[in-house]
C-alpha cells in the first residue's frame, strides 16, 4: 500500500511538472493560442492577452509538483505534506472544473488528486510518515 502511496504522489506530480510546461513553455506557439481562443472565447488574436495569467498558473502548477516531490522523499511528516500539497491540488481541479468551460481539469487533476489522497491516507502510519518508498517498500 505504501508503495502504492508514492507511486501515486509521484504520478501526480509528473502530471504537474507536465501543465506546468504546458502553460509557461509553448505559450505563444501558434497552435495553442488558437487553441486558448477556441476554448475560451478569445477573439481571434485575442488568446495573448491571457498569456500572463497562463504563465502564473504554470508557475503554481510547478510548486503543487514540488511539493508533491518533497512530501514523497521526505523523511519525517511526510503524510502530513503529502495531505496538504494533494488536497491543494484537488481543490484547484474542483475550482477549475467549475470555472472553466471544459471538465478536463476535474479527470487530469481532481480525480488523480484525491485518489492519491485517499490511497496515501490509507497507507499513513499515526506518527505521520510513511515509508521512504521510492522502489523499497514490501
Amino acid at each position: 500500500m505504501k508503495l502504492a502511496a508514492s507511486a501515486l504522489v509521484v504520478i501526480v506530480a509528473l502530471i504537474h511538472f507536465g501543465i506546468m510546461f504546458a502553460e509557461m513553455y509553448p505559450f505563444d506557439h501558434p497552435m495553442l493560442l488558437a487553441k486558448l481562443e477556441s476554448k475560451l472565447g478569445f477573439a481571434e488574436g485575442q488568446g495573448t492577452h491571457a498569456g500572463p495569467i497562463v504563465l502564473n498558473a504554470g508557475l503554481f502548477n510547478g510548486f503543487l509538483a514540488a511539493g508533491l516531490i518533497w512530501g514523497w522523499k521526505a523523511k519525517v511528516n511526510s503524510f502530513q505534506i503529502r495531505a496538504f500539497f494533494l488536497s491543494c491540488v484537488a481543490i484547484a481541479g474542483v475550482f477549475g472544473a467549475l470555472t472553466l468551460p471544459s471538465l478536463v481539469t476535474l479527470w487530469i487533476q481532481t480525480l488523480p488528486g484525491i485518489t492519491a489522497l485517499v490511497v496515501n491516507w490509507l497507507a499513513r502510519d499515526y506518527g505521520g510518515n510513511l515509508a521512504n518508498c521510492a522502489l523499497e517498500c514490501d
